[in-house]
């Protein structure tokens, strides 16, 4: 009797109302966890960002739904009124669809959650592989700078003109290889290591982004003043195979003078 008293035609609409826009918004969070996991990792941070706030609107969102699917078993259970057909139906089926809807909304954002953190996790790890990647690719390019080092601590002064000759072709060689190949290679890596800094910032150390522009700048140094000191030996070279052809030259004349006197 005391349920006669208290539940009208309008207590109907009201709830199924209530339930209708709880299902709309289970619809639209559904919705947004079906979106594909972003392929770089600031993506991946807005996207556990959202789902963590999915996770607190859900948590909210379950008080509210305790009370007005209790409301709708109270109405669906109560004869105080007579109520249309339509709208009796229409609070039974969004009342049996939404408890199931709500738990496989709440399935799938712990489910993404996990995907995203997962994601997220091998992001950390291609970011950390690049990293040490970008320091071989400087360091080769160092030790590149640094083959000739043998060469350049040489007397060149004690060397023949046959010897001289061939370092002057070695020289050569190796400013051929630093100016193609390792100046391509150093402009690459710049490119590169500018861009991977710039990219992930955020997920960076200061320390490790530090690190490898130092080493980046003192690589480039090291080209520069390798490129500049191959060019003076280079030069330097050309002038001592001169000058000693110049002095075999006149050797080669005096020995004649000799003979012709004799």
């Amino acid at each position: 009797m005391l349920c006669a008293q208290l539940f009208s035609i309008q207590d109907y609409l009201e709830c199924v109302g209530k339930l209708q826009d709880h299902t709309d918004v289970l619809d639209e969070m559904r919705r947004e966890l079906c979106s594909p996991i972003a392929s770089n990792m600031e993506g991946l941070q807005i996207q556990i960002e959202e789902c963590e706030t999915l996770k607190l609107q859900l948590s909210d969102l379950a008080e509210v739904l305790t009370e007005d699917t209790k409301k709708a078993r109270e109405l669906l259970c109560s004869s105080a009124v007579e109520v249309p057909h339509q709208i009796h139906r229409d609070l039974a089926s969004t009342y049996q669809e939404l408890e199931p809807h709500f738990t496989a909304v709440c399935k799938m954002c712990a489910e993404k959650s996990d995907a995203l953190k997962n994601a997220m996790e091998a992001g950390k790890e291609h970011l950390e592989a690049t990293y040490v990647q970008h320091l071989h690719n400087l360091q080769e390019l160092s030790d590149l700078c640094q083959n000739n080092s043998e060469v350049s601590s040489m007397d060149f002064n004690s060397c023949d003109v046959d010897t001289l000759t061939c370092l002057i072709q070695q020289k050569d060689d190796f400013e051929n290889l630093l100016l193609k190949d390792g100046r391509l290679n150093l402009e690459d890596a710049t490119f590169e290591i500018q861009s991977f800094i710039s990219e992930h910032a955020q997920f960076l150390s200061p320390a490790h982004s530090s690190y490898l522009l130092k080493l980046l700048s003192s690589t480039q140094r090291a080209f520069r003043e390798n490129t500049d000191r191959l060019a003076t030996e280079r030069s330097s070279l050309e002038s001592l195979v001169e000058q000693k052809q110049l002095e075999n030259q006149a050797q080669v004349y005096l020995y004649m003078m000799n003979i012709m006197v004799y």
